[in-house]
């Protein structure tokens, strides 16, 4: 068992119709819908998820820009899985800019390459070069502005970035752009995290007899700054005063709902669960929205396919442009804070997730001690390759 403690510092939410604006930005994108935005220069830019983007909506995108060339945003990972080298980038969140050509059917004809994971032969262009991109600074800025933005949804990291013909987009704004607000351009930037913080509102509690666990609560939690939604599982009759026999869940429809077995977390949900039950003093699950990870179901997916084609895991996230863990345990800080858990006994193999939730609840004040308890399970045909990767390259306790 391995035994932590962190101090914690609070933290300033966004309001109520910061949330609502916010939660709105990413269901445009999610729609591979524009997005309008005032980087730290006062300058409007426009964007467009290009993960599902038909070409059709692209033209339409196209035609609300400015004098320069459209940039292409990758994310450091995406632009090494297709070749790219970054010239100038050093951190894992840097964005990647590229220069598309100033014709529009030839900027399609790239972007269609990297949908398709096949980069045309066309001579990219970096941001480096000053001359392309106006003020370089400001693009600079609306594009890590816009990668954040991005991350609040399940979409591969690319995107388009243009500085808009404000003559344009003035008559064009109430016909498919949405527009964030400098308040929240102000509030991403500020944010050390790629995902924005939470902002939990507890929902409902209700009784829901469980396979292996006859008493057991289940109480809905809703992030207003994103819309997800979150679920925490009390077994048993929980005492707070005690550490809380807990488990940091990340949903898992193909383990925890069909039974896969190309991974461990249907066998880890439910051995929680049994020890819970077992437990005199029940225990909690905080199942969280993070599906493969935190890269989302549809990614998870496109993951396993390149792992059936040879990679691991980690490669396979790399190769979509993800980095190997994109899951926020801040969810779960605020879930145990809200719940009046000051301890928890952590069931996991993962030392980084004491760490992670520790950091978590730093940014809400109060105090979390932590201890890890070993979940393990044995590996089966389908899921050895995976845990051995977990192992070696994630540091898990296995």
């Amino acid at each position: 068992m391995d035994k932590h403690i962190l101090p914690t510092n609070p933290q300033n939410p966004l309001d109520s119709s910061q949330q609502a604006e916010l939660a709105l930005a990413v269901e445009w994108l999610r729609r591979n819908l524009p997005v309008a935005l005032i980087d730290h220069l006062d300058m409007t830019w426009v964007m467009l998820a290009i993960d599902g983007a038909t070409t059709e909506q692209i033209q339409r995108f196209f035609a609300l820009r400015f004098n320069y060339a459209p940039m292409l945003v990758l994310g450091i990972y995406r632009a090494q899985s297709l070749g790219l080298t970054p010239e100038y980038t050093s951190e894992e969140n840097d964005p990647f800019l590229i220069e598309l050509p100033y014709d529009t059917d030839d900027a399609i004809k790239v972007i269609q390459g990297i949908q398709a994971n096949t980069p045309t032969k066309y001579s990219l262009k970096y941001l480096n070069n000053e001359n392309h991109f106006g003020d370089s600074a400001s693009a600079t800025g609306a594009a890590r502005l816009g990668q954040k933005l991005l991350a609040q949804c399940p979409l591969m990291p690319q995107f388009l970035l243009i500085q808009a013909d404000l003559r344009k987009f003035s008559g064009l704004a109430a016909n498919g752009i949405w527009h964030i607000s400098p308040a929240i351009s102000e509030y991403l930037y500020a944010d050390n995290h790629l995902v924005a913080s939470p902002a939990l509102q507890k929902i409902d509690a209700v009784a829901v007899p469980l396979l292996n666990a006859a008493q057991a609560r289940i109480t809905g939690w809703r992030d207003k700054n994103t819309g997800q939604e979150h679920l925490a599982i009390m077994i048993g009759k929980v005492n707070a005063r005690k550490p809380v026999l807990t488990r940091i869940h990340s949903s898992c429809l193909t383990g925890d709902g069909l039974g896969s077995l190309r991974c461990d977390c249907g066998e880890q949900l439910q051995g929680a669960i049994r020890l819970m039950a077992a437990n005199p003093d029940g225990g909690v699950i905080l199942y969280l929205t993070q599906e493969g990870r935190g890269i989302g179901l549809i990614n998870k997916l496109r993951s396993y396919q390149l792992q059936s084609d040879g990679m691991d895991t980690i490669d396979a996230n790399h190769r979509l442009g993800f980095a190997a863990d994109r899951r926020d345990y801040r969810v779960a800080a605020e879930m145990l804070q809200q719940m009046g858990i000051t301890e928890i006994n952590l069931l996991s193999n993962n030392p980084l997730k004491t760490k992670q939730i520790m950091l978590a609840a730093a940014a809400l004040g109060g105090e979390l001690k932590v201890n890890r308890i070993s979940h393990k399970f044995p590996p089966n045909p389908h899921n050895q390759n995976y845990l051995a990767t977990k192992k070696s390259r994630a540091g898990h306790d296995l």
